[in-house]
């Protein structure tokens, strides 16, 4: 076998070191097969005839490190009375790695997620317990609290005396009759109240959402407390007209019977005052706040 003679690429002495093996082995292959005693010296110690080489290349290890991997391999192809050639190998160190290219990221813009409104919700007949009223109820319809107060205002019916009223909800006496009761002094003819009797029935006449059949959520919710309030606020006017029922009763008893229409027209004021003033106190109540769909 051969060997291999592995060098670095050097200018001067690469082509002196392939001169001289290849003079070398040409001279090998024409000599006697039997060795002479400088041939066996030579093959004892196979790297006598390029150790000069190897020192002035100087590819062996110094202090202790591994030199560097040449950069190409010349490989001689003997053959039998040929002058060697000679083929250059790629290099068979792994060039520096290179930096990865830099990723570049595309700019893009995202909408924003909608925001889900709330499913829509069957709307239920609604209905207001006015203390000792019976309630009466009109249609009104709307999908906003602008709409539903706007059509309660356009479709409030009139009083049962025929009294337009211009407002979301009334209330009133459906039945208002009061007859003082009275004694006469036989011997004078001095006539005297002795008691009143009142026939007195309260309607209290409120809106009722109808339509749409579906509505939002947080608009039923503020109907609900529209609808509270003014249950209440009807049910505090019926009370006053109660209290002055009462009240016609003691201002008659005992009193004079010429004087029960001035007893009356003046009861009949302060009522009307009583009514005025508890609504100029409700005056400052205000719709409940709405934070639903528009």
């Amino acid at each position: 076998m051969l060997p291999v003679t592995t060098a670095k690429r050097h200018p001067a002495v690469g082509t002196a070191l392939l001169l001289a093996l290849a003079t070398t082995l040409i001279v090998g292959a024409g000599a006697s097969s039997t060795p002479s005693t400088a041939d066996a010296a030579a093959e004892a110690s196979p790297r006598a005839a390029t150790s000069d080489a190897e020192s002035a290349l100087d590819v062996r290890p110094q202090n202790g490190r591994q030199a560097q991997p040449p950069i190409a391999v010349a490989v001689a192809d003997i053959g039998p009375g040929d002058m060697p050639s000679r083929r250059w190998l790629p290099a068979t160190r792994a060039p520096a790695s290179l930096a990865a290219p830099p990723v570049v990221e595309a700019a893009v813009a995202v909408a924003p997620a909608p925001v889900a409104e709330a499913p829509l919700v069957a709307l239920p007949l609604l209905f207001a317990d006015v203390w000792n009223a019976e309630e009466r109820y009109f249609a009104i319809s709307g999908a906003s609290p602008g709409e539903l107060i706007a059509s309660a205002k356009a479709a409030i019916p009139s009083d049962p005396n025929g009294v337009p009223h211009n407002a979301v909800a009334y209330s009133g006496p459906v039945a208002w009759d009061h007859v003082p009761s009275y004694v006469m002094d036989p011997s004078s003819g001095a006539c005297s109240m002795t008691g009143v009797t009142t026939t007195a029935s309260y309607q209290a006449t409120l809106p009722q959402w109808t339509s749409p059949s579906h509505v939002a959520p947080e608009l039923l919710v503020w109907w609900q407390a529209v609808l509270e309030q003014l249950r209440q606020h009807e049910g505090h006017h019926v009370s006053i007209y109660a209290d002055f029922v009462a009240d016609l009763r003691a201002r008659a008893v005992g009193q004079s019977c010429d004087t029960w229409v001035s007893i009356a027209t003046q009861w009949s004021a302060d009522l009307t005052a009583a009514h005025a003033a508890f609504d100029a106190q409700e005056a400052a109540w205000t719709f409940p706040s709405y934070a639903g769909p528009p």
